[in-house]
């Protein structure tokens, strides 16, 4: 028997296609204006209930991929608190098919479990779990705004319930005139959204329908062990005949021309930094952290294929000063002495440890797709345009110690990057929800 998939053969048809895709623009319309003032009643009925419950609230973190998990000591203090009953449930990644989409909830779950999470699957028994009916939630944490998972795992399914979504990078972009960070959905219909900085929540109260008056400002979870004086951090680093400086080099996914932030400079120095690696391989150890979406996007790219990204990905992994780092980047970054990117969370995120730092260009136009917070973090980074500027700043800022950005770089710190009273992001949300729960 031949398997018939409807709706392959409907997306082939053009004028079915075409007339699909207006109904669902017009249906996003609906929903867009409809969702916001429902949620809206519905969790003031439900802090109402939650307020009145004697048990431990149940809470559900959804998760789709691990790396991009922030919320390590906000789940932590939940889980060793009486007040709170955590469980992490692990959702699809429904845009790259089925193949895709298993592997990486089979790598979510091994890595949580490996860490001693509450974690379940969102498909048991070939079907996808009801959450509300499983785990009955009085709180739903979600750490994507984006629809990337089954309808059914997104916030406009929780409307009815109390949520709350913590940015899982530092937000430093205009990504889409500021719509798809700051104006979803999801923005105007989770319960309570916790941002880094007031500039931030500024950008919610200009831009999203509802005028951000679900925006608490926290400061950034994805920063609580690079703030906190007392955590020592794990030695992360090959072991080396000498000793030698340690550099990071974490490029972004979004080569594509059509891309709309278009920050990735990979194609343009990828053989170049694999280079650096073989020249300096006496002097320097080199992390290669690439973007989780990087390697997929290569498979599909006509002048690189599986065959040659799967050997400039051994390539680190296996000579002798280099190494590859997919997952938790806090020890890395505090035992590093330095990172060359292109990425957006991390430029905001690498200056809390103050070292020289190295920012490469992908366009003239570049500051444009910047909000004005991530244009004062780019600003506090050297900048790379050209091979030559990479070079000079290995040795110039990393091998020689002659950095020229110090005081603007601690100046950006000390301005925008440090919580009143030093208090911890995730402290902070914790000891909030505490209070506004009960």
């Amino acid at each position: 028997m031949f398997e018939i998939n409807i709706r392959e053969l409907v997306k082939n048809i053009p004028y079915v296609r075409a007339l699909g895709q207006s109904l669902r623009r017009k249906w996003h319309k609906i929903e867009k204006k409809l969702y916001p003032s429902i949620s809206n009643f519905l969790q003031k009925r439900a802090l109402k209930k939650v307020r009145a419950k004697k048990e431990p609230l149940n809470v559900v973190f959804m998760v789709i991929h691990e790396s991009v998990w922030k919320l390590d000591r906000l789940y932590w203090k939940m889980e060793s608190s009486a007040k709170f009953h955590p469980t992490l449930v692990i959702c699809p990644y429904v845009l790259q098919g089925k193949k895709t989409m298993k592997r990486d909830m089979d790598k979510a779950y091994s890595w949580y479990k490996e860490r001693k999470y509450n974690v379940v699957y969102s498909f048991e028994n070939n079907e996808w779990i009801d959450i509300k009916k499983r785990f009955q939630p009085q709180l739903v944490v979600f750490t994507n705004p984006h629809d990337l998972t089954e309808t059914k795992y997104l916030p406009k399914s929780f409307i009815d319930t109390l949520s709350l979504y913590v940015p899982y990078g530092f937000p430093v972009s205009k990504y889409m005139d500021y719509y798809a960070q700051y104006n979803q959905i999801s923005h105007n219909t989770i319960w309570k959204i916790f941002t880094t900085n007031q500039m931030d929540k500024q950008i919610f109260i200009d831009n999203s329908d509802i005028k951000g008056r679900n925006v608490e400002v926290s400061g950034y979870p994805g920063s609580d062990d690079l703030m906190d004086k007392n955590y020592i951090p794990k030695q992360v680093w090959k072991t080396q005949a000498k000793k030698k400086k340690k550099i990071i080099w974490a490029p972004h996914h979004s080569f594509e021309k059509d891309s709309p932030i278009r920050w990735s400079t990979f194609l343009v120095f990828a053989d170049f930094m694999q280079n650096m690696a073989i020249k300096y391989s006496q002097e320097i150890q080199f992390s290669f952290r690439p973007h989780p979406l990087l390697k997929d996007k290569l498979y599909e790219l006509d002048s690189w294929g599986k065959k040659r990204t799967d050997n400039f990905y051994d390539f680190w992994e296996i000579s002798e000063n280099t190494q590859s780092d997919m997952v938790s980047y806090t020890d890395l970054f505090l035992t590093s002495d330095a990172i060359i990117h292109d990425s957006g969370s991390f430029m905001a995120e690498y200056l809390y440890v103050n070292k020289p730092s190295l920012y490469l260009i992908a366009d003239e136009t570049l500051e444009e797709r910047f909000s004005p917070f991530g244009i004062m973090a780019l600003n506090a980074y050297e900048h790379g345009k050209k091979e030559k500027d990479i070079e000079e700043f290995i040795i110039n800022s990393v091998l020689n110690g002659n950095d020229p950005m110090t005081t603007k770089r601690e100046d950006f710190i000390h301005n925008h990057l440090v919580q009143k009273d030093n208090q911890i992001p995730s402290e902070f949300i914790f000891k909030y929800l505490e209070k506004t729960l009960r």
